[in-house]
């Protein structure tokens, strides 16, 4: 796998933390992630709502990406969006604000400066209000006109499903530019570049941290990209030293509609855990182990169970096993070109990590938590092989219930 992105080279870093903000999403139906449906993806069971902590040790500034959801979700809420997300039959639950795990961790919410929302929905924007005003909001293009108009939200003006009034009130909001060459705040001047097809403003000026422009999902999504390891010194040209945190946000919700790739293919085996080797061959001394052939012969868009000899099995290990559906995404053909991007630069380049908002393939095992330990190692310990692969577990064991019963 050759390092396609193209990120400026640095020799500054930021040190990343991942919150697990107690937030989960049960029973959400796959068909608002993924399309085609596969075997053992109809409803999740314990999607997480990931929060990151940013810290720029050179101005001891902090920054949250996201906040998960808050705890007073059910009756603070829109009760017309409430409504109408019912027929998803989705559940939420969540034990703590994020502000509360700060203060158990040993910050003070004060000591946070910028929260980055990357968009506006309920499950991101977590309680605001348990920060200082000092604490500014950071948003994406387009979110002041067209998710608060003229600073209102619910309850202020009853028809708004977008925001609560709350989340902005009385604090600096700053809405990103990604169109010329030097954008607004902030920080001011800061320079507007290209990383992996999407524009970046590089947030501190010293390419530790990027924001990138993401519309899709919504038209004010915005990603980040953390440099969590560099050479002492940077060179001109392509840094291929380095490695990276990509905190997508929504940019997808299924490991399946941006992997395999051609530049990460579907390998003839995949390593599994040990607690899964009933769904291997025979047990060994090595660890267990799956042949994909049977995962690749069911891919749905290269080889459609209706017409098995479309393409060829080649294909199917290169290529993403779903789309992206029109269910939850304002425009379905930049959410589309964004998990290709996605696939193509991002995921394919062993020195990124992906992480969006959701993805319960890290839980139990891959991730450590803040305050325990920070993620600028997270490639010396493998964080990266060892999930990359983990969500066809569910794919797996549906399609050998299937043999079983057939």
């Amino acid at each position: 796998m050759a390092t396609k992105l193209q990120v400026p080279p640095s020799s500054s870093i930021v040190n990343v933390s991942i919150i697990d903000s107690t937030a989960r999403l049960h029973n959400l139906p796959y068909y608002v992630a993924m399309t085609p449906l596969y075997p053992g993806y109809e409803r999740s069971s314990n999607l997480p709502c990931y929060v990151f902590l940013i810290h720029h040790p050179p101005t001891n500034t902090r920054v949250l990406y996201d906040l998960g959801l808050r705890k007073n979700f059910r009756t603070h809420l829109n009760p017309h969006l409430v409504r109408k997300m019912a027929p998803l039959g989705m559940e939420f639950s969540v034990e703590k604000d994020t502000a509360e795990i700060l203060v158990e961790g040993g910050l003070d919410p004060g000591d946070i400066d910028t929260i980055v929302l990357s968009h506006h929905h309920f499950d991101h924007v977590g309680d605001t209000t348990k920060f200082p005003p000092t604490t500014r909001l950071v948003v994406g293009p387009g979110t002041k006109e067209k998710y608060w108009p003229a600073g209102g939200g619910y309850p202020e003006d009853l028809e708004n499903q977008d925001s609560t009034s709350d989340t902005y009130a009385g604090r600096e909001v700053v809405e990103l530019a990604f169109d010329n060459d030097r954008s607004g705040d902030p920080p001011r001047g800061r320079v507007v570049c290209e990383i992996g097809g999407f524009k970046a403003l590089d947030y501190f000026g010293d390419g530790s941290f990027y924001l990138l422009h993401t519309p899709g999902h919504t038209a004010n999504h915005i990603s980040a990209l953390a440099r969590t390891t560099a050479p002492a010194t940077a060179g001109p040209g392509r840094d291929e030293n380095s490695t990276f945190i990509l905190m997508a946000g929504d940019l997808v919700h299924s490991c399946m509609s941006f992997r395999p790739s051609r530049g990460y293919p579907l390998p003839e085996t995949i390593v599994l855990e040990p607690q899964e080797a009933t769904i291997s061959a025979p047990s060994s001394s090595h660890p267990p182990s799956l042949e994909t052939e049977a995962l690749a012969r069911h891919h749905r868009l290269y080889r459609p169970p209706s017409s098995p000899s479309t393409s060829s099995l080649a294909d199917a290990r290169t290529q993403p096993f779903s789309l992206i559906p029109a269910a939850v995404e304002e425009s379905p053909p930049l959410s589309q070109r964004n998990a290709n991007i996605l696939a193509e630069y991002f995921d394919a380049d062993d020195n990124v990590l992906v992480i969006y908002a959701h993805d319960d393939s890290l839980l139990d095992g891959v991730l450590e938590f803040w305050p325990q330990s920070d993620a600028n190692a997270w490639k010396e310990k493998g964080w990266g092989t060892k999930a990359h692969w983990r969500f066809l577990r569910r794919m797996v064991h549906a399609l050998k219930e299937e043999e079983e019963g057939g």
